[in-house]
């Protein structure tokens, strides 16, 4: 990680953590989406992502100022800690493979969850986010349309990430800030539906539309599917 990339990195985390919540909610989504999934702190010799540094920021503050209350966890927010819980501990005790990598995916699945589980507190905020997500993945969607015209990864350039250059069949595979295409490709796809869901109201289907032409893009520039 170079010297940008640490600057943005503290920028996003003192956002994250100070921030009032909608603009702390922002925040974490824009570091989450720009900083390059590639970029890593050696801190006594542990490979630390900086994104692990912007969720724990974001766990750190919805329980702090108490904008989440375990005590009014429904029963979907439990299902899932459990499911994730119990998926983990059956993998430790059969195989002896990867048990550290499939904790720090448990450990970034529950701290994600529930950090945004404490930004967006309704249906009206979630609304709100998707509209507002748009500002964030305009500018996204152009650098890698970018990528995908002249293979430069504008991301890894700037913020010292290290990025492969991906074809099929002769063509490129837009990255983003992904370590793989596919990657890059379910972000476009697992947003589909929820601006199809926004599109059913008809004051909001403007904004619906932009989401899904922008959904597409990802799909096609990462060239999957």
């Amino acid at each position: 990680m170079n010297t940008l990339g640490t600057s943005i990195l503290c920028l996003v985390v003192v956002s994250v953590l100070c921030a009032p919540r909608r603009w702390a909610l922002m925040s974490m989504v824009a570091g989450a989406l720009y900083l390059p999934q590639s970029l890593h702190l050696d801190i006594f010799g542990f490979n630390m992502f900086a994104l692990r540094f912007v969720e724990l920021a974001g766990f750190i503050r919805v329980m702090s100022r108490r904008e989440l209350s375990l005590s009014r966890l429904n029963g979907i927010d439990r299902s899932l800690a459990l499911f994730s819980i119990y998926t983990t501990v059956v993998f430790l005790f059969r195989s002896p493979d990867g048990q550290a990598f499939e904790i720090g995916r448990t450990v970034d699945t529950l701290l994600c969850y529930f950090t945004f589980r404490g930004l967006l507190r309704d249906v009206d905020e979630f609304r709100w986010f998707l509209a507002s997500f748009l500002v964030l993945f305009i500018p996204y969607v152009a650098l890698v349309l970018f990528e995908r015209v002249t293979s430069d990864n504008l991301f890894n350039a700037f913020f010292g990430g290290t990025a492969p250059t991906i074809m099929r069949e002769g063509k490129i595979r837009a990255l983003g800030s992904f370590n793989h295409p596919t990657l890059l490709g379910m972000l476009g796809g697992s947003l589909i539906p929820l601006y199809l869901g926004l599109w059913i109201p008809k004051k909001s289907r403007a904004i619906a539309s932009m989401g899904l032409a922008l959904c597409v893009a990802i799909v096609v520039a990462s060239n999957s599917g």
